[in-house]
């Protein structure tokens, strides 16, 4: 759908018991978040960059509460860039609504999250919610959890930052590795607590069961067996002390391989 000639979102909210009855404002303003959150992540997957899209409020239906959202301007570029991201943004709100998982390949893990915002405003029912002309229900919670649970788990390691520890309830700290987006929360046991704090705010690599999910490379969860804290740059050797050593290993690996020649 367009407005101006322009691509649009459209999001429509109402009380599902008594149609002329407004939506409170603060399930509308939930709504409204999550539209432009979904809306950034579907676009960063298309473009391969940052969102950058410029969205503005094309239309308000008062006793509706229905909202269009077009991009802000007519750059070719931006424009083709906006209707792709529209398509897709629609498409996935139908397919989750249907109980079809097989979305786009270009959503990666956070993009297909970012719809859990959605869920819940639909899960009050006091309000029903519709986005680009697809009502939300409970079917379209349930297929979005199926999609976000992890594939099959299997051992491995994976390497970052621990930060976030948490140890009200089940212990837990996420760790940030290089790549942005890929935090994983990583689980252990309590007698593991010392370790896990030693290794606040360094650079470590977890070994354990990883369970990935959508899309990701790395896991998006970790039950950890076991953490190898790595030293910090400080305390790595320079390439001067790097050299020396070398040095010093070719000169033993050469003598070794005269005696054995002679």
């Amino acid at each position: 759908m367009t407005s101006a000639g322009l691509p649009t979102a459209e999001l429509y909210l109402y009380a599902p018991e008594n149609p002329g009855q407004h939506a409170p404002l603060a399930d509308f303003n939930e709504a409204c978040a999550a539209l432009r959150k979904t809306l950034r992540h579907v676009e960063r997957c298309i473009s391969g960059k940052d969102a950058s899209l410029e969205f503005e409020v094309s239309e308000v239906t008062v006793a509706s509460l229905n909202l269009r959202t077009a991009p802000s301007t007519r750059n070719p570029d931006v424009f083709s860039l906006a209707s792709e991201t529209i398509r897709v943004h629609r498409e996935t709100f139908k397919k989750l609504q249907g109980r079809d998982r097989s979305l786009d390949p270009r959503l990666d893990y956070n993009a297909v999250l970012s719809f859990n915002d959605f869920s819940p405003t639909v899960k009050r029912q006091k309000v029903a919610v519709a986005v680009d002309g697809v009502k939300l229900s409970q079917d379209f919670i349930d297929t979005l959890g199926k999609v976000l649970r992890p594939i099959k788990p299997s051992f491995g390691s994976v390497s970052g930052i621990v930060k976030q520890l948490d140890v009200h309830g089940k212990h837990t700290f996420v760790l940030f590795p290089p790549m942005l987006g890929s935090d994983v929360k990583c689980s252990f046991q309590p007698e593991k607590f010392e370790t896990v704090r030693a290794a606040l705010k360094r650079h470590v690599t977890v070994f354990g069961l990883m369970h990935y999910g959508l899309g990701r490379s790395f896991p998006v969860t970790a039950d950890v067996d076991d953490i190898e804290i790595h030293p910090p740059d400080s305390e790595l050797p320079s390439l001067l002390d790097m050299e020396g050593m070398m040095e010093g290993e070719t000169t033993t690996v050469t003598g070794s391989l005269n005696d054995e020649w002679e």
